[in-house]
């Protein structure tokens, strides 16, 4: 979203493309393993160049679940997914990116930072930002209930103790607990045909009030 036609972003960037919250990568032992095809994936970084940076008083990044709607410049949300996203939350199973609805602004001189382009009369001041976007595991997937210390459920099923919590088989089996997990995240049983669709959407707002900063 752009406050003022005047302000380009460009070029835009994510180092990755989505979250996943599948197995380790390279696990490949244990009881919950890597396929080899889908693994965890919890961060991604969003980067790129605004102009002319001047101008603009505000800056923040914010992460959704929704669609883009250019015409109305915002994103649709699917509350249903964030819904799912919060209750995963609640029972520790993740742990939200500061940004994750909750518009996080950008600092100049920080995580932004400004250098003068262009030559002449078409010099000005354009800014480059960075921001990591990260979620991570909550205490429910921790030994010892530490969010700290938490770890990807297919090394956390592995622990030491965690068998005699989470056994093979019955009704605490670590397969009904993941399930429940999956279940919480999704809305279906793992193993289902029908998964919802669920689109992160990276909100990046720039704001003027109509005066600069400083040339």
């Amino acid at each position: 979203t752009i406050s003022d036609a005047s302000i380009t972003i460009d070029p835009l960037n994510l180092t990755k493309n989505a979250f996943s919250f599948d197995a380790k990568e390279g696990d490949n032992t244990g009881r919950v393993r890597c396929d080899g095809t889908n693994f965890e994936n919890l961060s991604t970084t969003v980067s790129g160049k605004f102009s002319p940076s001047n101008y603009v008083n505000e800056f923040t990044v914010e992460l959704r679940i929704g669609t883009w709607n250019a015409e109305k410049k915002d994103v649709d949300l699917n509350e249903a997914a964030e819904k799912r996203i919060d209750d995963a939350i609640a029972k520790e199973y993740i742990v939200a990116p500061t940004c994750w609805k909750n518009p996080v602004k950008l600092t100049f001189g920080t995580q932004i930072t400004e250098a003068e382009e262009g030559e002449g009369s078409n010099k000005k001041k354009v800014a480059s930002f960075s921001y990591e976007i990260a979620f991570k595991w909550g205490a429910h997937f921790a030994v010892d209930g530490v969010e700290k210390n938490a770890k990807n459920p297919s090394e956390f099923y592995d622990e030491t103790g965690v068998a005699s919590t989470y056994p093979d088989t019955g009704e605490n089996s670590y397969l009904n607990d993941l399930n429940k997990f999956y279940k919480t995240m999704t809305g279906v049983d793992n193993g289902s045909k029908a998964v919802p669709e669920m689109k992160f959407c990276v909100k990046l707002v720039a704001s003027t009030s109509g005066s600069s900063r400083g040339a």
